[in-house]
């Protein structure tokens, strides 16, 4: 589930969903509106089987809870059809091969790489892309270098 805000949005996120999944792939789990009576901010997952990589669905951010699924053949086909975007903010390699996923690692153009997890992110690792996502750096050793000023507020608020 995820929360897409604007109602225009939330109508783009919807239509591409529904156009570009059924014209270039196969849909395995199609979302929706949560409550299909009502104009709420929340879509559900889809995710689309998607045979060519060069496909739009694969090649345009989609900003709503739309993931694609591509089967591939061997390891240079994965690191291929992974590489063949012009987006390489993150990547996430799954395998019971401890040694697999690190080669693949490597060979990924993306800012980051988890391995057997996804989405877990540090202050102190740098957070950027690359190709087309990689302008700038957040946290780590080159993140002040971004910013002129740089200010935390840490408050806890204290409940009773």
């Amino acid at each position: 589930m995820s929360l897409v805000a604007r109602a225009r949005a939330r109508a783009r996120a919807r239509a591409r969903a529904r156009a570009r999944a059924s014209a270039y792939g196969t849909v395995l789990v199609r979302g929706g509106r949560l409550n299909p009576q009502g104009e709420d901010a929340y879509l559900r997952p889809s995710l689309v089987e998607v045979v060519d990589p060069a496909a739009p669905l694969v090649q345009q951010g989609v900003f709503g809870p739309v993931a694609t699924f591509e089967v591939f053949d061997n390891e240079d086909d994965v690191v291929r059809r992974a590489n063949a975007t012009e987006f390489g903010l993150a990547a996430s390699v799954w395998s019971s091969d401890a040694a697999r996923p690190v080669r693949l690692a490597d060979r990924l153009d993306a800012g980051t790489v988890w391995i057997d997890n996804w989405g877990m992110t540090y202050d102190q690792f740098e957070e950027s892309g690359m190709k087309q996502t990689g302008i700038g750096r957040l946290n780590g050793a080159c993140g002040p270098a971004e910013f002129q000023e740089i200010k935390h507020l840490v408050h806890t608020v204290r409940v009773g």
